[in-house]
């Protein structure tokens, strides 16, 4: 989709809905089912499979640079996501759920609140991530604005 926009914020909408999506779609799933294959390694094998994905990032990368010069930018999207594409279908056959599933409860569990740790940690990773969050998003127009740069 980001290959078809014109204006920014249609690239900024396609791009974080898709990733968004394929992140959820793809890789969550996937470190969940491959977690219940093991049990004495289980946080060594979820970290393997992370270093995965994130060398997935060097490749496509790797791509860009490479096709953006003779391809052109729509089509140098199209391109990765067909090589994203290659690359999470055997997923689709390979992954299957080892463990039965069992009754899912409530959306949150409120009763772990009561436990101070768990409370302190969601807090501190809220306003962690919230940290993040304004700083990622805010501080480019805050230097334009303080700067006064056109550019």
């Amino acid at each position: 989709m980001t290959s078809l926009c014109k204006n920014y914020w249609q690239a900024f909408l396609a791009h974080a809905v898709c990733v968004g999506l394929e992140n959820g779609l793809s890789f969550c799933p996937a470190v969940s089912v491959w977690s219940t294959y093991f049990n004495n390694n289980r946080a060594l094998a979820v970290g393997l499979a992370a270093t995965g994905e994130a060398s997935e990032g060097l490749v496509y990368q790797a791509a860009v640079h490479v096709l953006i010069g003779k391809v052109g930018f729509a089509w140098t999207l199209r391109i990765v996501g067909f090589i994203m594409l290659t690359a999470r279908i055997p997923s689709i056959f390979l992954f299957k759920p080892r463990l039965p599933p069992y009754k899912a409860g409530s959306l949150v569990e409120w009763a772990a609140f009561k436990e101070p740790a768990y409370t302190f940690f969601t807090i501190g990773m809220f306003l962690n991530y919230w940290g993040v969050y304004f700083t990622f998003f805010y501080l480019g127009t805050f230097a334009r604005g303080r700067l006064d740069a056109t550019t």
